[in-house]
């Protein structure tokens, strides 16, 4: 199918992140800038805490990582179930504003 829709060129070659890259660049780094302003407390946070417990409290880094991985599992399993429990009846802006008061 794939290859059908290339020979009658009614795709293009390119790959798809390419071609928005290409067609829509400014709004590709702002988004990418964005998500990373989002993402660097993340980082942060996390290299406080392992130099913190390692340094400080003397925790071994097996036991940081487990904790870690832990958690991000369960967010994992969670979310789905958070997300599904808001529903279509309430937007996410709804919720997001809801949570900045």
């Amino acid at each position: 199918m794939f290859t059908k829709l290339l020979a009658e060129r009614k795709i293009e070659p390119t790959p798809p992140m390419l071609s928005v890259i290409q067609r829509h660049p400014r709004e590709s780094f702002a988004v990418a800038f964005a998500r990373m302003s989002e993402q660097a407390p993340f980082y942060i946070f996390t290299a406080f805490i392992f130099s913190y417990g390692i340094g400080t409290l003397h925790v071994s880094r097996n036991f940081l990582l487990t904790g870690g991985v832990v958690g991000v599992r369960s967010v994992l399993r969670l979310d789905p179930c958070v997300r599904s429990s808001i529903g279509p009846h309430r937007s996410q802006e709804h919720v997001y504003d809801r949570g900045l008061r």
